[in-house]
């Protein structure tokens, strides 16, 4: 058995997004194809795969993204608006509220799974 991952947790900052941003998020998102369609169902898989993540052993910890910060960090850093791009925006606004945790830029994206939709 690993001890390391049973015994400590690893933070890992997440982008979340405000009900109102969302349709916005939507319009100018690179991959908005891979996101879900309302904030309630993005929220519902959001929730979904924290108590996944927490089940092995990773904390995920909630960054609030504002749309127009996002906006200004992507054309003063010269990215497109992608999952990517914003774990690194969410990451780094957490190393700025945390300098101890600079780390967590160097994780690699949570991506949430789609859920797919049954025909019924």
């Amino acid at each position: 058995m690993r001890r390391g991952l049973s015994t400590s947790r690893m933070p890992i900052a997440v982008a979340v997004y405000l009900p109102e941003q969302y349709t916005r998020l939507l319009a100018t998102a690179e991959d908005a194809s891979d996101l879900e369609p309302t904030w309630q169902e993005w929220h519902t898989v959001f929730q979904e795969t924290r108590q996944k993540m927490a089940e092995l052993g990773m904390d995920l910890i909630e960054v609030t993204v504002d749309l127009d910060a996002l906006e200004k960090y992507c054309q003063e850093q010269g990215l497109k608006n992608t999952s990517g791009t914003r774990a690194q925006y969410a990451a780094h606004l957490l190393s700025e509220q945390h300098p101890r945790q600079k780390q967590l830029q160097q994780r690699p994206p949570v991506r949430f799974k789609k859920k797919k939709r049954g025909t019924r």
